[in-house]
């Protein structure tokens, strides 16, 4: 069209312009008075030469023009061609732009079955469908070793194979295979496998293996596996293992409970992972390996790799790699970085914690202090006290000359720290001291001890610690008593138990410097 454009444009202009400079024969021209002088006269070959010369010229000229002006024109349409192009692309005012999946999903739409209402037969290739062209779209179809359609809207049943192209929408049952190449929507139920090659809403129930390998929404269940390549929503549950490659939001429970992308929900089984958590893990090892962690993990070992983490850990081994909001609880508990919280557990290791609470609690930003003091039970003692922003554990060794016997002592502690003032704080805790006389080890009383201590801070290094306690003195032999133990057991209020145990309860103190 472009090229037709152009010729019309090119002749419409140089036919003109030939036309108007064609030269006029001479014998044409009125003829000249007699009274004016002529010029002198040509021959008639040198006038044909001149006008022949002069025709070739201006015949240059105007093809020369006409060709410049063909250029401009070709240019013109060209220009106005793009513009067409690009204007018909874009879409018109109030006109909505079908994406890729409304493409499909129109191709769909736009395919045109032969309605069978009811199908039957002995296998695909031979039953009623057969005897009907094109796309069949069937109501109920019953096959004893297979049936085959490309989309059923109903019930099929078969033996060994129930097979759709495009779609199911219904009910297919199988001791076999039921292949659904597209888009599923209600129930497949099969010995061996249900497939759903798109999305699935609604229920695979199979003894061996259940795929979806687009979204999904319902339930799956297998006494082997699931999977799900997309999203899943609702309840995967089986023996071995159920796996979603995409997003979870429900119930995952097998042996091996994994989501590939984040979850929403609870993963249940002997082994769970995800990527980020949104609920709750439960099992013997729980994995959380993403950005965070919100809710809960219980097992024998909790890993949540993240950057932060939300919750409670119940578990032998918790382990936190990030920040961590909520209670580690066991019999070790680590977190690399900040604790805002608690840890409860024989072993606590944080960068840094709020309340630390353990036989050894470590917190590499935390507070580590000597203690030196005297008491009515020790009189001298030297100790180191360790822990978080506000709880701690002290252990602690001492010494007690001045008591009816040479006795010394061995000492654990944990206790709270209260700031109150930029220079004054109260510490109070419980200590627990096997208190033995020189002579003899095995000779040794139970010395448990509440304090309570006013510290007055004298520098950034350096705090006075004083204050009462409670002696509670518990003697195991027949040879020792309160008196070897404090000099002031004057104080005592004495009792025994059924195994003769005698248990003395008197007020002390203690007084001291920490740094």
């Amino acid at each position: 069209m472009m090229k037709t454009i152009t010729k019309t444009a090119f002749w419409m202009v140089v036919l003109p312009i030939l036309f108007l400079s064609h030269p006029v024969k001479a014998e044409s021209l009125p003829t000249t008075s007699a009274t004016h002088p002529q010029p002198p006269s040509m021959t008639e070959s040198d006038s044909e030469a001149v006008a022949d010369t002069s025709s070739r010229e201006e015949a240059a000229q105007v093809i020369q023009a006409a060709e410049i002006v063909n250029e401009a024109a070709v240019e013109t349409v060209e220009n106005e061609v793009e513009l067409e192009e690009i204007s018909s692309d874009q879409p018109k005012e109030g006109e909505i732009v079908a994406d890729e999946t409304s493409s499909e999903e129109a191709e769909k739409t736009e395919k045109k079955y032969t309605d069978v209402a009811f199908d039957i037969g002995l296998f695909p290739s031979a039953n009623i469908n057969e005897a009907f062209d094109g796309p069949i779209r069937n109501n109920v179809s019953l096959g004893i070793f297979g049936t085959k359609q490309d989309k059923l809207k109903g019930f099929g049943a078969s033996l060994f194979l129930n097979r759709q192209d495009d779609e199911m929408v219904g009910m297919t049952v199988s001791y076999g295979l039921n292949l659904s190449l597209r888009r599923t929507k209600g129930f497949q139920a099969a010995m061996l496998m249900n497939y759903s090659g798109d999305d699935m809403d609604g229920f695979q129930a199979a003894a061996i293996y259940n795929h979806v390998g687009g979204r999904s929404r319902g339930v799956q269940a297998s006494a082997i596996a699931n999977v799900t390549v997309g999203d899943f929503s609702g309840a995967q549950l089986a023996t071995i293992s159920s796996v979603t490659a995409g997003n979870f939001k429900g119930l995952q429970l097998s042996i091996a409970s994994v989501t590939v992308g984040e979850t929403k929900g609870v993963q249940a089984g002997l082994g769970t992972y995800s990527k980020n958590v949104e609920g709750g893990q439960l099992g013997l090892l729980n994995i959380q390996n993403g950005e965070s962690l919100k809710g809960f993990q219980w097992g024998l070992v909790d890993l949540s790799i993240s950057e932060t983490s939300y919750g409670p850990q119940f578990g032998l081994f918790n382990l936190t790699t990030g920040s961590h909001k909520g209670v580690q609880a066991g019999l070790l508990n680590v977190a690399t970085r900040k604790v805002k919280g608690a840890q409860i557990g024989l072993f606590n290791y944080a960068e840094e914690a709020d309340a630390p609470i353990g036989l050894i609690s470590i917190v590499k930003n935390g507070m580590l202090h000597g203690n030196f003091w005297t008491s009515d039970t020790a009189l001298i003692n030297a100790g180191l006290k360790f822990g978080g922003k506000y709880v701690y554990n002290i252990v602690s060794a001492g010494i007690q000359p001045t008591a009816d016997s040479f006795t010394m002592s061995l000492g654990w502690g944990i206790g709270g720290h209260a700031p109150i003032h930029e220079k004054w704080f109260i510490d109070s805790d419980l200590m627990f001291h096997r208190q033995s006389r020189m002579s003899d080890f095995n000779d040794f009383a139970m010395v448990n001890k509440l304090r309570v201590m006013a510290g007055w801070q004298l520098s950034d290094d350096v705090a006075l610690l004083f204050g009462p306690t409670l002696n509670v003195i518990v003697t195991e032999a027949k040879n020792i008593d309160a008196g070897d133990v404090s000099y002031i057991s004057d104080l005592k209020t004495e009792r025994f138990d059924n195994n003769r145990r005698a248990i003395s309860i008197m007020p002390g103190f203690m007084a001291g410097i920490q740094i």
